[in-house]
């Protein structure tokens, strides 16, 4: 149930994969499972985050990972605070972020795991910008994340790689690069049917074209997006969207 949830989610049907949750979780206080409770709290913790309740979002990291330390589960303790290290940086909480990222990092390079190791140097890099550290360092974390994910199955992984070396080249003055990038995880998400990816893909898309003096292409685009993830419930996506078009 908690698997199918990532699935339901990932293809933009955030209230089925919350009811999934929901049932899941009585049926591992059955069992005594707390791992798998944890993780299914931090997946709540994902919808509420895309769906704009922030505070949600962070009692349940917060909750997953003290659960998932208790019962040493490592890699998925991990794994719910570099959740955190993301809604830090939606927070504008840049040194919090950078900070969790890079006890990921360290993290997943004990356990050898190297594409959630990627995810975080995905994280970590545009926090240095935001950040205002120098744009070599924040290139090196991009550079990093590419080698780490290029044996990865895991197409999510390769978006997140992705979308972050788009975010750090529209802000180092490289629009083409950046656009080339996201053009190509808008077409290969959409193949897939990875909503999510989608929305992040169009979302920057936009950005980059207001960036870049194409103001009516971008409202347009900016203008679809707001509909369709806001009809879908990703209020975030669609909040940012709305905000992009001004």
């Amino acid at each position: 149930m908690v698997g199918l949830s990532d699935v339901l989610r990932s293809q933009g049907n955030l209230l089925e994969a919350k009811k999934l949750l929901e049932q899941a979780l009585p049926e591992t206080q059955k069992t005594g499972d707390k791992a798998l409770a944890a993780i299914a709290i931090s997946r709540l913790g994902d919808i509420a985050l895309a769906q704009d309740d922030l505070g949600s979002a962070r009692s349940s990291y917060e909750e997953s990972i003290k659960t998932l330390t208790e019962v040493d589960a490592k890699r998925f303790a991990s794994e719910s605070r570099l959740a955190l290290a993301r809604l830090a940086l939606e927070e504008g909480r840049t040194t919090d972020a950078l900070d969790l990222a890079r006890q990921c990092i360290k993290e997943f390079q004990g356990q050898k795991i190297s594409d959630d190791e990627a995810s975080s140097h995905a994280v970590l890099a545009p926090g240095l910008l935001a950040k205002g550290n120098s744009a070599q360092e924040a290139e090196r974390e991009i550079a990093t994340a590419k080698v780490l994910v290029a044996k990865s199955q895991d197409r999510s992984k390769h978006f997140e790689v992705s979308l972050a070396a788009a975010r750090v080249q529209a802000q180092l003055g490289n629009p083409a690069e950046a656009q080339r990038n996201l053009e190509a995880v808008l077409g290969e998400a959409t193949r897939l049917g990875f909503i999510t990816y989608q929305f992040e893909a169009a979302l920057e898309l936009g950005k980059l074209e207001m960036q870049t003096g194409k103001t009516a292409a971008a409202r347009a685009r900016l203008a679809a997006l707001q509909k369709d993830a806001g009809s879908k419930g990703f209020q975030l996506i669609a909040s940012k969207a709305a905000k992009a078009q001004i």
